[in-house]
């Protein structure tokens, strides 16, 4: 009984370290879709400066609003894959929750035991 009671202690204690690492990750993902986020916004109004500027200005302001265009594309692209990444890692967190939920329950049952 002590020695499981022990094993599920060292479970527990790696499933907490799990899950603080999948935490930590959440965390760096959801800070860099935040920055992407600003990234497009800034991208957005510099694409309506330019487009009322190019409204009177020459072949290269729209050749800018393209390029503009284009960058805010890649963000949105970098965003969406930044939220998809701290979706699943947030999921996995989930689970790993889970886990040490069930592993303290069965440490107590073997403790009890």
């Amino acid at each position: 009984g002590a020695a499981a009671s022990e094993a599920a202690r060292a479970e527990v204690a790696a499933h907490a370290e799990q899950m603080a690492a999948a935490m930590r990750l959440t965390e760096r993902a959801e800070m860099e879709a935040a920055s992407l986020k600003a990234a497009l916004a800034s991208a957005e109004d510099s694409i309506v400066e330019v487009a009322a500027v190019g409204a009177a200005a020459s072949e290269a302001a729209r050749a800018e609003v393209a390029a503009h265009a284009e960058q805010m594309a890649a963000a949105m692209r970098l965003t969406e894959r930044a939220e998809m990444e701290a979706a699943s890692l947030k999921a996995a967190l989930a689970s790993a929750e889970d886990s040490i939920v069930e592993v303290a329950a069965v440490g107590a049952a073997a403790s009890e035991a």
